[in-house]
């Protein structure tokens, strides 16, 4: 469990949530919300950060995905530095930047 605002990882995290710049450097997202990581593909989560009590409350389809992408629990203390949010839900997913090509655009469409 991470439980330190200095871990390298909490810092990169913060980065990416202040720095657009660094965002599309690394080529990634960053989205908070069960429903969100619920929807994201499994194939382009690259990070999942949990905080303990949103932890302690998952459970079917949620937990199974967590246990498939794996994940960094975070103290609570640590979680609300990382987050966006005014009230976050303990979760928080880092995400592949799509990329896309317009010959593949085009060639789909054909």
């Amino acid at each position: 469990m991470i439980t330190s605002a200095a871990n390298q990882k909490v810092k990169q995290v913060i980065q990416w949530q202040s720095k657009s710049k660094e965002r599309k450097k690394d080529n990634v997202y960053l989205v908070e919300g069960f429903k969100m990581f619920e929807e994201a593909p499994v194939e382009a989560i690259l990070e999942v950060y949990l905080s303990e009590t949103a932890m302690d409350r998952q459970e079917g389809e949620v937990k199974r995905k967590l246990e498939q992408t794996g994940y960094e629990l975070v103290s609570e203390e640590v979680f609300r530095k990382m987050s966006d949010t005014q009230t976050p839900q303990g979760i928080l997913t880092v995400l592949k930047q799509p990329f896309y090509r317009l010959e593949d655009l085009i060639q789909k469409s054909s």
